[in-house]
């Protein structure tokens, strides 16, 4: 007999004690064990909420780089506001559903196979049970074949695995880890209670009646809920992290790598701001730039742009008609970073990119008839020049007829069709000649009074044009007539419905081709994709920049196949003229014009600014006219005393337009006097947005004294 135990042997002494000190941590665990998950799984989902709170109001290029390029008070109220957040997160309650249910069925039916049914398994049934509960590991693996996904087309990875093999796994792979991250979960948790669960009470409430649903609802459901809870708590901690995933895939995930030199340079400026102005002396700029404000911008985001200090303001000038999908839209991003990551510039002459020959057959089903062919270029005056060069070796012409009041550019061959204002060419004669002008249908200063652009319209303009073509030139010798659908510069002057249909038949009468300059008006800005839509009108060549890439340069000519193949090799190009990063810059504007439908917003929020513009014109005689298509918007002040009541009233609109700067509205000028504050909302903006801007404007007319 052992002296140390008093004839007990040590087994014995163990149980004389009570339970061992494995078993009683064992019975520790299992009872708190329900309760730390959900306390780990609710700090789990903190992290995450935290860095996107923290983080995802930032500039778009510097998320996650702990950039605070912005972090405002707007930023808190309205959160969802951030484009691309809401479908986002919508995808991540999606992966969080999807994953608790599939998980919970899963995961109980091991944990009854294991328990109920004493279920050990051999071979690959052990394995098929190992799988979920080492999914730590496995969910760590898949992780990062996630965001391997969305860096797959970048380097160094495109250069190992061929492009694209793994990308259209994205979405399931995120699902499939994290069903597996939960399953383990459910298994313990409904193991935990089924051990401990009497299955006669199953049994005795069939016994006494109670029906199938009863006794699961009842009895089997509370067995299972544990599990569901667990399942649920983690997916949805996780699935918030899929914000990260879901909403950078396609490009944004870039900036923690490629733009850290970025991240670290924005961080140092920010470090080193001590008061002094950040930005260079405004006088590096030469004069010759005619100052719309004298803003400093640090970035713009949706319809907004934002200072270095914070302040926000509601650009509604959308970079002269040319962020039709707003600024810095993500996918936008997305796509130029991917693409800059790959390759910057390849010349047409000598490379084929996919960007490029996706973008030149994606225009060409931009319009109906044809067959349509694109010729890209880098600016709006580059494509008007390309128009003029072709439709004059199309059709052994040499005179381009435009009309008076139109902007075509400003270089000597597109300022000779220029006349929306003599500053943009009157320093600069002589221009190239064979150009002449004729009248366009300005309905608010006919000569027989003001009246609306309808079927009704009294303006003369195709008795000019005849005279044009009786006093000047024969029509035979006209190569072409160039005419923008909506004037832009010359004061968003809507023409008559008959004006363009009339205007082709007067050119195919005579064998002259139709330019149609969609500069402006093009990619949505008027509620169509080409404002030539609203009058079913074909024109011969069609010229297209601005909104076309989202503020990335490039333009180019749509025409007539026939007419694009009289260009011979070599007789037209441009070194940076359709360069890869703008393409798919372009790519993805069509993109989003499409999917986000931003040409119906176009006609609902310009219908919107017009009506109540028109309200205010009630209160207000020296507001003219207003007048409008889609997002293309003008008021045009007068001195309603003076003369027939339409002179007009130059210092009034600078007043307006200054007023409205003063709080936080952006809106330009136009017309041939100055005299027209056209409005140029981004096609995303809201009607809460137009409502703020038409609120801004009856204030800032009251204040100029109108």
């Amino acid at each position: 007999m052992s002296a140390g135990t008093g004839g007990i042997s040590p087994s014995a002494a163990g149980r004389a004690n009570g339970p061992g000190t494995s078993v009683r941590l064992w019975a520790f665990a299992d009872r708190w064990l329900l309760k730390l998950f959900t306390i780990a799984a609710i700090a789990y989902l903190m992290v995450p909420i935290a860095v996107m709170v923290v983080f995802s109001f930032n500039d778009p290029v510097g998320k996650f780089n702990f950039v605070w390029a912005e972090f405002s008070i707007d930023a808190w109220l309205s959160p969802l506001n951030r484009p691309g957040l809401a479908s986002a997160l919508g995808t991540s309650f999606l992966v969080a559903i999807v994953g608790t249910f599939f998980a919970t069925i899963l995961g109980t039916l091991i944990a009854l196979a294991l328990v109920r049914y004493t279920f050990k398994g051999r071979n690959a049934t052990n394995l098929f049970i190992f799988i979920p509960m080492a999914t730590p590991e496995i969910v760590l693996g898949a992780s990062l074949l996630s965001i391997f996904v969305a860096t797959a087309t970048q380097e160094p990875f495109k250069s190992i695995i061929p492009s694209g093999i793994f990308y259209p796994l994205g979405l399931p792979t995120i699902i499939i880890a994290h069903v597996m991250f939960n399953i383990s979960y459910v298994v313990v948790t409904v193991k935990a209670r089924i051990q401990g669960f009497n299955r006669n009470l199953e049994e005795a409430a069939m016994d006494l009646g109670a029906n199938e649903w009863t006794t699961f609802w009842k009895v089997t459901f509370p067995l299972i809920r544990p599990g569901i809870i667990a399942a649920a708590l983690l997916a949805f901690s996780l699935s918030i992290d899929d914000f990260i995933i879901t909403n950078f895939t396609s490009g944004l995930v870039n900036t923690w790598v490629a733009d850290r030199p970025r991240a670290a340079s924005l961080m140092a400026g920010i470090a080193g701001r001590t008061g002094a102005n950040v930005f260079p002396d405004h006088t590096v700029v030469p004069p010759v730039w005619g100052r719309i404000t004298n803003l400093e911008v640090d970035h713009g985001e949706g319809s907004w742009l934002i200072t270095p200090t914070g302040e926000r303001y509601l650009d509604y000038s959308s970079g002269i008609g040319v962020t039709n999908t707003g600024h810095a839209h993500p996918r936008v991003v997305a796509a130029i970073q991917a693409q800059a990551a790959k390759l910057l510039h390849g010349q047409q002459n000598i490379v084929y990119h996919e960007a490029g020959l996706r973008l030149y057959e994606r225009l060409a089903g931009l319009l109906p008839g044809g067959p349509w062919g694109a010729f890209l270029s880098n600016s709006g005056a580059e494509a008007v020049e390309a128009a003029v060069k072709l439709a004059r070796v199309a059709t052994g012409r040499p005179v381009i007829i435009s009309f008076r009041g139109g902007f075509h550019g400003r270089t000597a061959q597109t300022m000779a069709l220029t006349t929306a204002k003599d500053v943009y060419r009157a320093a600069f004669e002589p221009l190239p000649g064979s150009v002449y002008h004729t009248k366009f249908p300005y309905c608010f200063r006919a000569a027989g009074g003001p009246h609306l652009p309808d079927a009704n319209c009294t303006c003369d303009w195709e008795a000019e044009l005849d005279l044009l073509f009786h006093q000047v030139i024969y029509p035979n010798r006209v190569a072409a007539i160039i005419v923008e659908p909506v004037q832009g510069e010359g004061g968003y002057i809507v023409p008559p419905p008959t004006f363009l249909p009339r205007l082709r038949e007067i050119t195919r009468e005579h064998g002259i081709l139709l330019i149609a300059d969609e500069v402006q008006t093009g990619f949505g800005r008027t509620g169509e994709i080409f404002a030539v839509r609203h009058w079913d009108v074909e024109p011969d060549i069609l010229v297209m920049a601005k909104g076309i890439a989202s503020g990335m340069p490039l333009s180019g000519i749509l025409a007539r196949k026939e007419v694009l193949a009289s260009f011979a090799p070599g007789t037209h190009g441009g070194t940076y003229g359709g360069n890869v990063v703008s393409c798919a810059a372009a790519l993805a504007t069509l993109d989003v014009i499409e999917d986000e439908d931003l040409i119906g917003n176009a006609r609902a929020r310009g219908a919107q600014l017009v009506g109540g513009l028109r309200e205010l014109q009630a209160d207000h005689p020296a507001i003219g006219d207003v007048r409008g298509l889609g997002a293309m918007v003008a008021m045009e002040f007068v001195r309603p005393g003076v003369g027939d009541g339409r002179t007009p009233d130059v210092d009034l609109t600078k007043r307006v337009i200054a007023e409205a700067l003063s709080r936080k509205l952006i809106v330009l000028s136009a017309g041939s006097y100055g005299n027209v504050s056209r409005i140029i909302p981004p096609l995303v903006t809201t009607p809460d947005e137009v409502d703020m801007a038409l609120t801004i404007l009856e204030d800032s007319v009251r204040a100029a004294g109108a």
